[in-house]
């Protein structure tokens, strides 16, 4: 069983452009193959989310398509955040369930800068906001996205699950995670101020908290959340 150090108190200062991260320990992506297993049943009980980070991305990942985190019950039917391979400086999320794919990009300045991502259904309406403004919003009417019983969740390098046949793994983004918080609920539905790491806490909705302040080489993290998940680090799903 494969484990990587992808965790380390290091210096919170960002290379290159004098921003900081909110606490000394993150979580380091420094190879397409790193990744956090997520175990246990994610399923939302009702058609909200919001998935939200702390998140800087260095230059490497745009090389190709990079996962930042992906709930999903199959190859077909997912929620994903990702780096796209398609725009220079872009994020891309998806949607994908019951045969569709909702995406949508932004391009902002994001290479080595730590940035609050949160991508945020509330109703029929998705939204992607970055450091607490709206940068895209569209229209979705699908409601199985990853929302179900055998659905399983990821950070970083995924393998589909595919019962049928072995699916290739989908590479890592590259980069480092301050914090991620995934939440059954919308947290935000119009531009807000980001919020810092000591004030993210978990409440009834909150379906995964990780801080990653545990000491550098730990190989199982903390979920925060009332789930309370084992989180393995460098075990694929």
């Amino acid at each position: 069983m494969k484990r990587m150090a992808i965790l380390g108190t290091v210096a919170a200062m960002t290379a290159g452009s004098g921003a900081l991260a909110q606490n000394s320990s993150y979580a380091h992506f420094g190879a397409t193959s790193d990744t956090i297993r997520v175990n246990g049943n994610t399923v939302f009980p009702g058609l909200d989310w919001t998935y939200e980070m702390r998140i800087r991305v260095t230059p490497d990942s745009y090389t190709g398509l990079g996962l930042v985190v992906c709930e999903q019950q199959n190859a077909v039917e997912a929620k994903l955040v990702s780096i796209s391979p398609t725009a220079v400086q872009s994020y891309m999320t998806r949607d994908v369930g019951c045969g569709t794919d909702t995406t949508t990009q932004f391009t902002p300045n994001t290479l080595d800068v730590w940035r609050h991502l949160a991508w945020v259904r509330a109703g029929s309406v998705i939204r992607l906001y970055m450091d607490g403004a709206v940068t895209s919003e569209w229209r979705t009417d699908q409601n199985c996205a990853g929302n179900h019983p055998l659905s399983t969740m990821s950070i970083g390098m995924t393998r589909m699950n595919v019962a049928c046949c072995p699916s290739p793994a989908v590479p890592s983004f590259l980069g480092d995670l301050d914090w991620i918080r995934i939440s059954a609920s919308a947290r935000y539905t119009v531009d807000f101020t980001p919020p810092y790491e000591c004030d993210v806490s978990s409440d009834a909705s909150t379906q995964l908290l990780l801080k990653f302040n545990e000491p550098a080489g730990t190989a199982t993290l903390v979920d925060e959340s009332p789930n309370h998940f084992v989180c393995d680090v460098g075990v694929p799903v």
